[in-house]
């Protein structure tokens, strides 16, 4: 006998709905997961899109403030539909609910140039537009601002850890790998941190605290739709708050070039010029930038995901295949970086 049990995806959004002044005809899963969830919404003349946040009450009221400011400055995203009792959420079931127009087109393809120009626009749109954003008296908002130097301080002294982990069993396939890239990396976080901790930093952090800056914070191409034309619609702001718009840039550079596996030129360039055209960064905070491309992140969160047993399912060759690879992106990284002042 079949002892499948079936999942009602759509009760708690059927309950919900009732709140809002539409005519209801059809109610559609559309992403389904614990901390959020979609559903599409078709009504007799519009179609609609639910959403459904599982955040702690200072996450919550970070996210809808700058929803609620971004989506009537920019046209990336979409506005707020109130309530019958007009709200702009509901609370319901210890989530959080909120009702937007449906947008209509596709995620991101990072491989494609016209795409990531698209991407890029957008993100630099939001960043300029965030400028005059009354900033909640939240502390979570601000809880990397400022802090990239102890960060990196953090992360390099994990690697010496990792270092005496290493040396007391050399025989380990990861470890021998381990001990022979380790010094290289140790080193440019030195590098990285003498910027972070210098005058430069400091002033653009000092910067943005007068005039923020929200970053997304987060690159899954399910996070953005792009439309005909050059629509572009953000689509999830939980895990939006304050910091240098360097977090996003190098994030959305970092997620380009490792879908490619590569670091291309080409591509770099490209983004780099269709943000700065947007929001023009300065020389020392090029500089920042510069310094944060450099760190060596990938090759921390392979080795960090080794030493702290964070996938306890991969095999040792499983391991050194990733982080050879891994090595293989940092280094093609920096030698791309090189040529950082005449790509932008």
């Amino acid at each position: 006998m079949d002892q499948t049990i079936y999942r009602d995806y759509v009760k708690d959004a059927s309950i919900v709905i009732k709140q809002y002044p539409i005519s209801l005809l059809l109610i559609k899963k559309y992403q389904y997961r614990t901390d959020k969830a979609v559903w599409f919404i078709k009504s007799s003349n519009k179609n609609y899109c639910l959403k459904r946040y599982r955040l702690n009450k200072e996450q919550w009221q970070i996210m809808i403030s700058a929803y609620n400011y971004l989506s009537r400055e920019v046209n990336n995203v979409a506005p707020l539909i109130e309530t019958i009792n007009n709200e702009l959420w509901i609370t319901y079931n210890d989530s959080y609910y909120i009702l937007t127009n449906w947008v209509k087109g596709r995620n991101p393809d990072y491989n494609n140039i016209e795409d990531l120009i698209k991407l890029t626009k957008g993100i630099a749109q939001l960043h300029q537009a965030a400028k005059n954003f009354e900033v909640p008296n939240i502390p979570e908002i601000n809880k990397h601002l400022g802090n990239w130097p102890l960060i990196s301080r953090r992360k390099q002294g994990l690697l010496l850890e990792y270092k005496y982990e290493a040396e007391a069993d050399i025989n380990d396939i990861i470890n021998k790998y381990y001990l022979k890239h380790y010094q290289i990396f140790f080193e440019l976080y030195e590098e990285v941190v003498e910027v972070f901790e210098s005058k430069l930093y400091k002033d653009w952090v000092n910067k943005i605290k007068k005039t923020p800056c929200l970053c997304v914070n987060g690159f899954s191409p399910g996070n953005f739709t792009l439309g005909e034309k050059n629509t572009f619609w953000l689509l999830h702001l939980d895990n939006i708050f304050l910091d240098l718009p360097a977090r996003d840039l190098r994030k959305l550079i970092f997620k380009t070039m490792y879908l490619k596996k590569t670091w291309c030129k080409e591509t770099f360039s490209t983004i780099m010029k269709n943000y700065l055209g947007v929001f023009p960064l300065s020389k020392d905070e090029l500089k920042v930038l510069l310094a944060e491309l450099k760190a060596p992140h990938l090759f921390f969160n392979v080795t960090t995901n080794y030493y702290f047993k964070q996938k306890p399912h991969w095999t040792k060759e499983q391991f050194k295949k990733i982080l050879v690879e891994a090595i293989k992106f940092e280094q093609n990284k920096l030698e791309m970086l090189i040529h950082f002042w005449q790509l932008i």
